[in-house]
């Protein structure tokens, strides 16, 4: 089950990438690079876990 959330995660945090990418390139005043720091922060903590939770499954 937590592979699972880590993947749902992994999957939101591409989905805000691209988001935020396309409000760049339509030159959107919702825009601000500081929205960057978000998915990024999501993404490190996915994948992190998922290697642990992996990891853990493997030693039972």
């Amino acid at each position: 089950m937590k592979i699972l959330s880590f993947t749902v995660a992994l999957s939101i945090s591409f989905a805000m990438y691209i988001y935020i990418y396309g409000l760049k390139v339509d030159y959107s005043v919702k825009y601000h690079p500081v929205l960057w720091f978000f998915p990024i922060i999501l993404t490190i903590i996915a994948i992190i876990c998922l290697y642990l939770a992996i990891k853990n499954q493997e030693y039972k």
